[in-house]
């Protein structure tokens, strides 16, 4: 089975796991980069802390062009989560663009109890 090196770590930039990715990212050397809706627009409105982590603006401010065009520059995505909205987005896109995925639907505690 090949082995394939993390180069980078192309995101969003949405709040919550996307940002976590990128911080973590960052403090392990590994690159960031990826497109943010015009004016770095997050659910908790812009953040301009997204051009530290490499993050370029869409010429759309709306979510779905923005998650098309970080799909379709990666070579794989990471899916966290229930499928629906923002998340239904990017899996079918990396269907309909013939993109790899790993969809985690559940997390659970490895530690005691």
């Amino acid at each position: 089975m090949p082995q394939y090196q993390l180069q980078r770590i192309i995101s969003g930039g949405q709040t919550g796991s996307d940002q976590l990715g990128m911080e973590v990212a960052q403090s392990l050397g590994i690159p960031t980069d990826g497109i943010a809706p015009k004016g770095y627009l997050t659910e908790a409105g812009p953040d301009e802390r997204l051009r530290d982590y490499g993050l370029t603006e869409h010429s759309s401010a709306k979510y779905p062009p923005r998650t098309r065009a970080n799909v379709v520059q990666s070579d794989g995505t990471l899916i966290f989560g229930n499928v629906t909205g923002g998340t239904k987005l990017t899996l079918n896109t990396c269907i309909n663009e013939g993109k790899p995925y790993l969809l985690i639907l559940q997390l659970s505690s490895c530690g005691p109890g």
